[in-house]
């Protein structure tokens, strides 16, 4: 119970320190500009400053570190409103939403809805971690291969009614982001090369960054230099007044206020978005790419009307970023507890606290709770502080759908081919994520969507990696799919998904047409 009592009293004095304090705001500050540029992830950021963590205090480095992942989101989601091009790639699903609302003249709006609902998840998942510590450690113990099989499976299956009006093309969609999982060392067993077509930069697989920027940023990019000469689609009129105050402030005003507004207004929606981010959050493993289109997936399932989504729903954008934020605090809960990462970003707070000689694991929590509360309430202060500057800047970011296309393009394509190449420092990454781009551009162009390819990859990966674990645990008995209750539930809700399709489709695509011709 010191944990919960001293250890917190103590780390909530240091955190409003003058070091603690300007160790968070640089890590926010760190966070937003790597989100914000299409490419350079969470991961990137902290893999490049945790070499300076060894001549830091470990308490430092805990707030720098819960700034970075705390703001990095927030930022992320700004061009993927803006520009349809996520900053992240679990922020790929708030661009399913949020583009269509900025092309109707609500960026503000949805700019605001973004920050806003990103800080209830947030603060949600903190606050369910602080309580559900001493509870749920015996039961994450019992969350095995199969079960994640299941919840990765159900994803896919729901992401057909997400991603596109026509079945078949969403399962192409899919099946392309998939089959792409399948290149690299793979399989049970002994790991064997796949489609690598005996070329060395294919063994380790296909890159996610490359996938992601290259299908949703690049093609983008591409798409907008062949098509059109403004990114916005709102007519562009004469600024008129009332009284000395000019009616676009009061329009935006408004549309911030609504923005703030809009969570509460959904509010089961965006209960039902966090609590789906936390436990998502709290495999380890998953993250937050597969946490936005679980939620997305259930507020679509949930809906009265699943055809508004993908065309400016702003149940699809509140569901999307209240899970990806409420994440932040489920990856905590096995990070502090068992040391097992909760993500590639707890991987690195791992190494972070190995660089100073403090062993991740068990009797964490108990020998450094300072460090521990030191990582949760900065990362819910970055959620905050990065939710505030998204507020304060929107009005003036939004501006920029009103520039030239072929500028921003230009500049938006040139930071995505330095992320890229950073990252890996491949000329080949750069090839590849341009060839994606075209790729996309063609699928795009015949009604393919380019966000289920970048779906399939993410949710794939999973579901063939707990395909292998599951089946190796069983020794080949397929019985060990479903031998837990909760890999059950799941497997039944799943093949119930799958005949709800089928039947929509069939009445769609055939008793439809008898009817019609009658």
């Amino acid at each position: 119970m010191e944990f919960f009592t001293e250890q917190f009293f103590v780390a909530l004095e240091q955190t409003f320190a003058t070091g603690p304090i300007l160790m968070l705001l640089a890590g926010v500050f760190v966070g937003i500009v790597f989100g914000i540029i299409p490419g350079l992830q969470t991961v990137t950021a902290l893999g490049v400053f945790l070499p300076l963590t060894f001549w830091w205090d470990p308490l430092y480095s805990m707030y720098f570190f819960a700034g970075i992942i705390g703001s990095c989101g927030g930022g992320g989601s700004v061009p993927a409103i803006l520009l349809n091009m996520p900053g992240t790639a679990a922020n790929a699903a708030a661009a399913l939403d949020g583009y269509p609302l900025a092309k109707k003249g609500e960026a503000v709006f949805a700019l605001n809805v973004s920050a806003m609902t990103s800080t209830i998840g947030a603060l949600f998942s903190v606050c369910v971690l602080f309580i559900l510590i001493p509870i749920l450690s015996p039961v994450l113990l019992h969350i095995g291969p199969q079960e994640i099989f299941w919840v990765a499976t159900f994803g896919l299956i729901t992401m057909l009614f997400a991603i596109t009006k026509d079945y078949l093309k969403g399962l192409v969609s899919l099946g392309v982001g998939i089959a792409l999982t399948q290149i690299g060392l793979g399989g049970p067993g002994l790991p064997a090369p796949r489609f690598t077509f005996g070329s060395n930069y294919l063994i380790e697989g296909v890159d996610v960054i490359v996938v992601v920027l290259g299908f949703l940023v690049v093609s983008e990019v591409l798409q907008n230099l062949i098509t059109d000469n403004s990114i916005s689609t709102e007519k562009k009129t004469k600024l008129e007044s009332v009284g000395n105050i000019p009616t676009k402030k009061i329009k935006n005003k408004e549309q911030m206020i609504n923005g703030w507004l809009a969570p509460f207004k959904n509010f089961w929606l965006t209960l039902r978005s966090s609590v789906i981010g936390l436990f998502v959050g709290i495999i380890p493993g998953v993250g937050g790419s597969v946490a936005q289109f679980i939620s997305y997936n259930a507020a679509v399932a949930y809906s009265s009307d699943k055809s508004k989504f993908g065309q400016g729903a702003v149940e699809g954008l509140v569901a999307s970023e209240a899970a990806v934020n409420a994440k932040d605090g489920g990856q905590l809960f096995p990070t502090l507890l068992f040391g097992i990462p909760g993500s590639a970003e707890m991987a690195i707070v791992l190494a972070a606290w190995q660089v100073h000689g403090l062993n991740p694991g068990p009797f964490f929590l108990r020998d450094h709770g300072v460090l521990a509360w030191a990582l949760i309430i900065g990362l819910l202060l970055a959620n905050l502080l990065s939710a505030i500057f998204v507020i304060l800047i929107s009005s003036f970011i939004s501006k920029v759908r009103t520039l030239n296309i072929s500028v921003v393009s230009c500049v938006v394509f040139s930071f995505t081919i330095v992320a890229v190449f950073i990252i890996r420092q491949n000329i080949l990454d750069v090839i590849s994520v341009v060839l994606f781009g075209f790729i996309a551009m063609f699928m795009r162009r015949y009604g393919y969507s380019a966000i289920g390819v970048v779906i399939g990859f993410v949710l794939g990966s999973v579901v063939e990696d707990n395909w292998n674990l599951t089946l190796q645990a069983g020794r080949g008995d397929l019985y060990g799919f479903v031998s837990t209750p909760g890999s059950l539930v799941i497997a039944v809700l799943s093949a119930i998904t799958v005949a709800a399709i089928i039947y929509t489709f069939i009445r769609k695509n055939f008793l439809g047409v008898k009817k019609n011709g009658k």
